[in-house]
């Protein structure tokens, strides 16, 4: 037997033991059958010992008892202390050990907490807990952020100060390490990461790339089949895993890592700003079903069913959403930014009249989530009897979701493009989209 086990085993049973030794111990008895075994045989020889002191002393005070009758009530009064000991040590070790997990699972490092968010947002912890009433302050320990929706978006702060943005659909997993390190399944990603200690930098796994980073503002696209990463300040170190090459992409540039290997994989300069952009389906589709206009044969986007759930701040019960997106720029193409007088015109079907909901995500020129801006419109006029419609919305319509986001869109660069109606499925279908500049014509 384990001198030590013994001691503790012992000073506990006489109420003795301090609060370190009963964490020890505690921890002892999660992780080792062996001691478990022993704490077991412990606790039951001492109560069979106890009742036998005070079966004697029984059978010294009643002396009018036959020998015999005393011996067999205290063999049996015995038996059933002893059995209902080793049941009791049982129960307590189970106890012991729930407690145990609870210290540890409550004892895990925080790792980030979450300093805003909006639309749609769910945590699961590495337990399994999956909780949709999320708050600011909400600490964060090893799980996944998953953010379902077009208008979903995240910011998370680290205890080093380091800040993540992550806007949706997109889902993140953060490592339970005492390190950061996140595996980025998909979506949109901004981080301003602040130096980080010698040898131990923050590590990103997407899909088709590694990222390592010292310290320095960036933006990452992660998808099944390719990742883009747009640095505007400091260095990132990129490997490729198809192939395991290196890249280290400077500021102000950005470099895409594809499951193809015959793609380019070298750090390119950022591109100058565009202030007109138009929809190239089926490409860039981030949310929707690919489908064909019936009229003209080309490419278009149906609306699909989504479950929104909002965070608690909303305080509202799940919505259904029919919701169509798409993706603008990416770090591949040139940016996107919106100008003032500038104007969205939409072209698509639907089947009877709705409110239709247009919404942006937005970020900074110079790197950076800005946030998500909408704009409400009802299509209530159809080009013609088949339920085509054509509408024009100009930037100045749009306003932020959030207080935080900037009041206007104008100004910032364009990222993603969606619409939506709410609770009823309308037929929408989106067959092009376009940003037309201040001095295209109407």
């Amino acid at each position: 037997m384990d001198r030590q086990m013994a001691s503790l085993i012992r000073a506990y049973g006489d109420a003795e033991i301090s609060p370190e030794q009963l964490e020890w111990l505690e921890q002892t008895l999660r992780g080792d059958p062996a001691a478990r075994e022993q704490f077991l045989h412990e606790m039951n020889l001492r109560a069979v010992l106890e009742d036998a002191v005070l079966a004697q002393g029984d059978a010294t005070d009643s002396h009018s008892h036959h020998a015999s009758g005393v011996a067999a009530v205290n063999t049996g009064r015995t038996s059933i202390v002893a059995r209902w000991s080793f049941a009791a040590a049982t129960v307590l070790v189970a106890s012991l050990v729930a407690i145990a997990l609870w210290i540890s699972i409550n004892n895990e490092p925080q790792i980030a907490t979450i300093t805003d968010l909006g639309g749609s947002v769910q945590w699961t912890s590495g337990g399994g807990h999956v909780s949709h009433d999320l708050t600011p302050g909400h600490p964060l320990h090893g799980g996944t952020l998953e953010l379902p929706s077009a208008d979903s978006w995240a910011e998370l702060k680290f205890t080093d100060g380091s800040t993540v943005s992550v806007s949706g659909p997109a889902l993140l997993s953060i490592s339970d390490r005492r390190r950061k390190e996140l595996h980025f399944r998909h979506g949109r990603m901004s981080a301003d990461v602040h130096p980080q200690p010698a040898g131990q930098p923050m590590l990103i796994h997407t899909p088709t790339a590694d990222l390592e980073v010292l310290g320095t503002q960036f933006n990452v696209n992660a998808e099944a089949a390719s990742t883009v990463l747009a640095v505007n300040k400091g260095s990132v170190r990129v490997t490729r895993l198809t192939d395991g090459k290196v890249a280290v992409v400077p500021a102000k540039h950005h470099v895409v890592a594809s499951v193809d290997r015959t793609k380019e994989f070298n750090a390119t300069r950022h591109r100058r700003a565009e202030t007109a952009w138009r929809s190239q389906l089926p490409e860039g589709i981030v949310y929707g079903e690919q489908t064909v206009n019936d009229e003209s044969g080309d490419a278009c986007v149906r609306a699909t069913a989504l479950l929104w759930r909002g965070c608690q701040r909303n305080e509202q019960k799940p919505i259904l959403l029919y919701l169509a997106a798409l993706s603008v720029s990416r770090g591949e193409q040139s940016p996107v930014k919106l100008r003032a007088g500038a104007r969205f015109r939409i072209r698509g079907h639907m089947e009877s009249p709705r409110d239709l909901l247009v919404g942006l995500t937005t970020h900074h020129l110079q790197g950076g989530f800005a946030g998500k801006h909408h704009a409400y419109r009802k299509v209530d006029s159809f080009a013609s009897d088949s339920g085509e419609f054509e509408l024009e919305l100009p930037v100045e319509e749009f306003t932020p979701e959030a207080p935080e986001h900037p009041n206007s869109a104008v100004g910032l660069g364009l990222y993603d493009w969606w619409c939506l109606t709410l609770n009823e499925d309308a037929g929408l279908s989106v067959f092009s989209v376009e940003l037309l500049a201040p001095d295209e014509p109407q």
